[in-house]
């Protein structure tokens, strides 16, 4: 499942990512653009309550729940119902984010 490029541009903003039923997934989320702000990847098993997950920095080979600049991350999605990517914090700016789920 491929989702993006969707433009981030402001607090709360999110788009969702779709997870297969039973199926072993990872995301591939690739951020770009010019943006002071703090994006998550979040995850939920009840469609209400959304928690925030590690993800790992390709580029600098490190875990961190926070994306705060442009770079290429991974993480898991298995066992979850919905994940999101979202705009937790935003000061200006504009972040151009896609995603891209695979089974694992």
């Amino acid at each position: 499942m491929k989702s993006g490029p969707t433009v981030l541009s402001g607090a709360s903003e999110e788009f969702i990512i779709g997870v297969a039923d039973g199926v072993k997934e990872e995301v591939a989320i690739q951020i770009s653009g010019t943006f002071v702000g703090t994006i998550q990847l979040q995850a939920t098993l009840d469609d209400v309550t959304y928690f925030s997950l590690q993800v790992e920095d390709l580029d600098a080979g490190t875990s961190a729940v926070d994306m705060t600049a442009v770079g290429l991350f991974r993480a898991s999605l298995a066992g979850f119902n919905n994940a999101k990517v979202i705009m937790t914090a935003f000061t200006s700016g504009a972040a151009t984010v896609s995603a891209q789920s695979v089974q694992s």
